[in-house]
């Protein structure tokens, strides 16, 4: 019985939240953002206006990485579980040990946690503009389907004034060897048509759900691609996104990810017919130079990009761990003075300390204990649960300061 009222809230939760989405919809909630649109190689809004999208990613809520997620992923030696590695892995385990309707509500129980209402106004106040939402193709197969958690997200993003990139971060077959992906070592997307097929299924309903949308500023098609064996296939999947979302949906911006394979095979926009496209990479600094070498680099890219009217999107970016908060703070200065739009990597994590990480602009204090899903009870894991929202996290001020002052 217990089980069955779990499901049966989660779905009372939904239907309210339906009433809710359609209002945002149609703009009758709040006041709607401007659309926004590529103009000359930048992003401008209705009247013309240049945009700069200060954003920052909601990482580890719908896609689970281990690092940064208050989960322990060491089975106890002799014990039937598999080490924990990523999303799959995790609601797998407690699958295992609970059944599928009690690891449903203990997912719903995280989500509802992890990110709230408050989430959203913190991130506003901290000077964003912007968040890029983290999502993978998976919410379709469950009992709430793909547009619970998006609405949700969404909606709580209109009334503070932040738009939201709509970010898949795993597709089906996945698209590449990467935990992030939702399923580890799988990278199976760029091999089989039929998983690109679904890939652009999928697609296809988001652009249909938001083409009225404004405040979804735009749909990132694939996080990080880095499985495409060449950038011809990396670049020709996504063309098929591209224009599965355009007979749907043809004003919201599209962000195409290059892979880590050079912007520099990008095709050019008029000949590949495209509209309204951002290129988007990410950074992160593999040595202590690699900061001032990409910044000499990606000042001369968006050079070449504006010849061909196309603006870029810094989509992913840290400077951990060879950075410190001036680094930072000379980062953003430097892309913002270039016209970059970019999201900083990430809102939220676990296990750094606030005053010594530039992880997270939150951080969860190590008395705040991980759950154990190889071991806790329900009790337990949903007690420890709650014990993750924000308010209970330190923030990181040097790192909120930073980008207030650099707003």
């Amino acid at each position: 019985m217990m089980k069955k009222n779990n499901t049966m809230i989660i779905k009372l939760k939904y239907l309210i939240y339906v009433v809710v989405t359609c209002l945002v919809m149609t703009g009758s909630l709040s006041a709607a953002l401007p659309w926004l649109h590529t103009e000359g190689g930048h992003i401008v809004d209705e009247q013309g206006k240049r945009v700069l999208l200060r954003g920052v990613n909601l990482g580890g809520w719908l896609v689970e990485e281990m690092w940064m997620v208050p989960f322990k992923t060491q089975p106890p030696h002799g014990a039937p579980f598999q080490q924990i590695k990523d999303h799959d892995s995790l609601w797998r385990c407690l699958t295992q040990r609970f059944g599928q309707n009690e690891m449903e509500s203990m997912r719903h129980a995280f989500r509802e946690n992890w990110l709230q209402e408050s989430d959203f106004k913190r991130i506003r106040a901290a000077g964003f503009n912007c968040v890029r939402l983290p999502f993978l193709y998976d919410l379709e197969t469950e009992a709430l389907g793909l547009f619970y958690w998006l609405d949700t997200a969404v909606e709580a993003a209109s009334r503070h004034g932040l738009y939201v990139i709509l970010d898949m971060h795993g597709t089906p077959g996945r698209q590449s060897n990467e935990p992030h992906t939702g399923k580890e070592q799988n990278n199976q997307l760029f091999q089989d048509r039929a998983l690109v097929q679904r890939t652009m299924d999928v697609w296809a309903k988001i652009a249909e759900h938001y083409k009225n949308c404004p405040t979804v500023a735009g749909y990132d098609l694939m996080n990080e691609p880095m499985g495409a064996p060449n950038h011809a296939t990396l670049y020709l999947v996504q063309d098929h996104i591209y224009r599965v979302i355009r007979q749907r949906d043809p004003r919201h911006l599209i962000f195409i990810e290059d892979g880590f394979k050079g912007i520099e095979h990008m095709p050019h926009p008029h000949i590949a017919d495209w509209q309204n496209v951002v290129l988007s990479i990410h950074f992160y600094p593999r040595h202590a130079n690699a900061m001032e070498e990409f910044l000499q680099k990606i000042l001369r890219f968006t050079a070449a990009l504006r010849m061909k009217r196309m603006p870029l999107y810094l989509g992913e970016f840290n400077v951990e761990p060879h950075g410190n908060a001036q680094g930072m703070k000379r980062f953003v200065n430097v892309l913002q003075a270039d016209g970059i739009s970019w999201s900083m990597w990430t809102y939220k994590t676990t296990g750094h300390k606030a005053k010594r990480s530039l992880w997270g602009l939150y951080c969860a204090p190590k008395k705040l204990e991980k759950v154990n899903p190889f071991k806790d009870s329900k009790k337990e894991i949903y007690k420890k649960i709650k014990q993750y929202r924000t308010e209970h996290c330190e923030a990181n001020q040097e790192l909120i300061r930073l980008f207030q002052e650099t707003k």
